[in-house]
């Protein structure tokens, strides 16, 4: 494992190894995220609907009293509230006619407000602390005569969401650095380390043109198959060319010279 980060380490010294390191960890990150946001979002919603099951203690309560009518429109909300358990998590609530006009309230007042004439499917409000967490039930659960508005503690469901995209945040960056990790190893056994050869060869190559001989290019000693491969065959191949031509120029040089020395002579 110490050798792995070392060579990577190694590998992050290369300009083009760092750029590459860089891009496909950012592309991880983005993507993980851009699959982390609906699912974030759902499991909040989920969360949510959890508080409104605890809604059903007020509103059972309140829709066989409405039936009933047996008690007060005043009366209601007090008969509610005297079901509710001590840890609940409804912190008030509020009862509107069909006119929007408020008829009785306990606890904190809800931010939801009932609308005029009624209301006709479930509305919920979650607040900007994401502390609070509104529920209007339509009138059609009381006999089109009343619109419920609760209010919840909301403050589980922000400590759980916190606590989830933290562990998300953590998942999301050791996968990434992980792939990173294999990417950069097998990129710089793949590419960046012949890449790093061919260099070191072509820096030989201007020292060893006149010597060919003596010349041992670590780079031609790998057998590839793919376009990297080709450009160290073209490497090789034009060392030869240019060897060559160095080669027959020095002989032409030294039979010309031969040839003035016998004039001069």
């Amino acid at each position: 494992m110490v050798s792995v980060l070392q060579t990577s380490l190694g590998l992050l010294k290369s300009q083009l190894s760092r750029k590459i390191v860089k891009s496909i960890f950012l592309s991880l990150v983005a993507i993980e995220f851009v699959v982390f946001i609906p699912s974030y979002h759902q499991r909040r919603t989920d969360k949510l609907k959890e508080l409104e099951a605890v809604s059903e203690e007020v509103l059972l309560t309140l829709k066989a009293n409405v039936m009933t009518e047996t008690l007060l429109s005043t009366d209601l909300l007090a008969s509610a509230q005297a079901t509710l358990s001590p840890d609940t998590i409804i912190l008030g609530a509020a009862l509107y006619d069909r006119q929007g006009q408020l008829v009785d309230a306990f606890g904190e007042e809800p931010t939801l407000a009932a609308p005029s004439g009624g209301l006709e499917k479930i509305q919920r409000l979650l607040t900007v602390s994401a502390t609070r967490y509104d529920v209007a039930w339509p009138s059609r659960q009381f006999q089109d005569r009343y619109v419920l508005v609760i209010r919840h503690d909301a403050t589980s469901v922000k400590r759980y969401m916190v606590q989830y995209s933290m562990g998300i945040f953590c998942i999301v960056v050791l996968i990434s650095a992980f792939l990173t990790l294999v990417t950069i190893l097998l990129l710089g056994r793949m590419v960046i380390n012949p890449l790093l050869l061919l260099r070191d060869d072509l820096c030989q190559a201007a020292n060893l043109v006149y010597q060919p001989q003596t010349a041992k290019f670590k780079s031609l000693q790998q057998s590839r198959q793919d376009e990297l491969g080709d450009v160290i065959r073209a490497f090789a191949s034009m060392f030869g060319q240019i060897s060559q031509e160095v080669q027959e120029r020095q002989q032409a040089e030294a039979a010309l010279r031969g040839e003035q020395e016998k004039t001069e002579a």
